[in-house]
């Protein structure tokens, strides 16, 4: 019988991570509609979005402001290539196009990870870019 580890979480079930997947599929799909009440269904109440290094915005409200402000004008293009998942973590793959979220055009590789919440919906997000940045 395996010992349960109080530091570590159990992880969680099968469904849980299949539903995080498409949850992070999804809210590619509602960003670039502009759908910011159909992005915040994916988001867990206390969901956070790592940004620019130094900058954190925490909770699914603030997070909805910032990509209400971010999408306001411009345009946006994500083509997800690959989605990996293990366990309470979701990583996607694909490639950004556009000056929404950054206020200049970019045009970059990226990778985000994502972490689950227990019900699957989406609990923090960080973002890795290859590519021509913003300065």
């Amino acid at each position: 019988m395996p010992v349960e580890d109080p530091q570590r979480p159990s992880p969680p079930f099968a469904g849980v991570t299949a539903a995080g997947v498409d949850h992070v599929r999804l809210q590619y799909e509602y960003l670039a509609a502009r759908d910011i009440d159909g992005y915040l269904s994916l988001l867990d109440r206390d969901m956070s979005v790592d940004g620019p290094p130094g900058s954190r915005t925490c909770g699914r409200e603030a997070v909805g402001a910032l990509r209400g402000r971010q999408l306001a004008g411009g345009s946006m293009s994500c083509t997800v290539s690959q989605v990996v998942a293990s366990g309470s973590t979701v990583a996607a793959i694909g490639r950004y196009r556009g000056d929404a979220l950054h206020g200049r055009w970019v045009e970059a590789e990226f990778c985000e990870v994502f972490t689950l919440a227990p019900s699957g919906l989406l609990l923090s997000q960080k973002t890795f870019y290859r590519g021509d940045l913003p300065t």
